[in-house]
């Protein structure tokens, strides 16, 4: 089964439509989810629910209740749709490709940061800081939302003792994206709903 490539935010992609480089990286990494995806709808359920932790339009509470919701219907469907695909998920490979790619938008990004501070008041200034806030925004978009969520989700649906053989590559993440939010995951109770009420931002 194949997906195309899902919509980003709307007001990230209006960002990214004039900074194409950036948008170009983006685009990218989500094309790798949906790579390892396998076809479950295990990606495209990661992206609904950074969509739901971000939309200012909803309440926190109305914003919880649905989360809740597509965690307890839609991850388990699709971890059982794509069950012989994830098998087969080269975790290593995922995490090679990202890190190549938070390289050049973090080397994008300091370049930018450079560019802001040397600008003259006025004008240029402005539309600098434009460009900072942008990259700024696509970097903490994938790293604190998609990413962190998709292999939080993975490790509940594959269990610890295969996810442990998977931590290998998962360690080469950046961090925002990786081991400390996924070895610290509580069993469940008090803590772990906490734990997952900052993740999402609740």
């Amino acid at each position: 089964m194949a997906f195309e490539l899902p919509k980003l935010p709307s007001d990230l992609a209006q960002k990214l439509e004039e900074a194409p480089l950036a948008k170009h990286i983006v685009l990218d990494v989500l094309s790798t989810l949906l790579k390892l995806d396998g076809g479950s709808g295990l990606a495209l359920s990661t992206l609904r629910l950074a969509e739901l932790a971000t939309d200012k339009t909803r309440t926190a509470r109305a914003a919880e209740q649905q989360i809740d919701a597509l965690r307890r219907r839609e991850y388990p469907d699709a971890f059982r749709r794509g069950e012989a695909q994830t098998h087969r998920l080269q975790i290593e490979s995922l995490a090679g490709e990202v890190v190549k790619k938070f390289d050049s938008l973090t080397e994008m990004l300091n370049e930018a940061t450079k560019a802001y501070h040397a600008a003259p008041s006025g004008n240029e200034k402005g539309v600098r800081e434009w460009a900072y806030y942008t990259l700024f925004s696509a970097r903490e978009w994938l790293v604190d939302q998609l990413l962190r969520d998709f292999f939080i989700e993975l490790e509940e649906l594959v269990g610890d003792e295969r996810y442990k053989r998977l931590e290998r590559g998962l360690d080469r993440l950046p961090i925002g994206a990786a081991s400390y939010s996924l070895r610290r995951r509580s069993a469940g109770g008090a803590e772990g709903s906490y734990r997952r009420a900052r993740i999402y931002g609740l």
